[in-house]
């Protein structure tokens, strides 16, 4: 992390300094990959506006400290309380306070499983969506964040999201795209994700 935080920006961080700090979270397959901790780092670099993050844990601090060049305000949902504590206090120790986790449930909505919001403690205006979460066994994958969000999002929202090899969220991208009349991009060379825009 010391190394991170000596960087300029988000594009001079090195991929032996995301390897490093992967390695060192030490959170197995679960852990984000460097090519997408990448991505979410330069978005939130450049993103106008707060960033929704779904699913804590690495990326979160990685969100943390790159927007803190946007001057942007991170928000993540965690459904895990232990998990959560964990990344705080990761947080804490590296003066990144410019973002709040929530603690929430898993809620089912009768289609999907998905997180429980305290929407009334959130801004109406994010910008970007980084969505590593929930797990990808819950019913609908991750289709939740859009239909549950969609009123706090900005105009032309970014949704960055991981896994985009996986049947179900392949299902999901299309659904998304087809209510919202959005489009998106799959990329990535060794881990695949998709970039979604609304």
């Amino acid at each position: 992390m010391r190394r991170l935080q000596a960087s300029g920006s988000a594009e001079e961080v090195s991929a032996t300094v995301l390897l490093d700090l992967i390695y060192g979270w030490a959170n197995g397959s679960w852990s984000t990959g460097p090519e997408y901790a990448q991505v979410c780092m330069e978005a939130g670099e450049q993103v106008d506006g707060p960033i929704l993050e779904c699913g804590s844990g690495l990326s979160t601090l990685l969100l943390g400290w790159a927007a803190r060049h946007s001057g942007a305000e991170v928000w993540a949902f965690e459904h895990k309380e232990e998990w959560a504590d964990r990344v705080r206090k990761e947080l804490d120790k590296y003066d990144l306070n410019n973002v709040t986790i929530f603690t929430t449930p898993l809620r089912d909505y009768g289609n999907f499983v998905w997180y429980d919001p305290p929407l009334g403690d959130l801004p109406e205006d994010f910008g970007l969506v980084v969505c590593d979460g929930p797990p990808g066994d819950v019913k609908g994958h991750r289709y939740g964040v859009v239909p549950v969000m969609r009123e706090h999002f900005a105009p032309n929202v970014l949704i960055l999201m991981d896994d985009a090899d996986r049947e179900g969220e392949r299902r999901v991208l299309d659904k998304w795209c087809r209510s919202e009349e959005g489009m998106y991009s799959i990329e990535g060379n060794e881990e695949t994700f998709a970039k979604v825009w609304l």
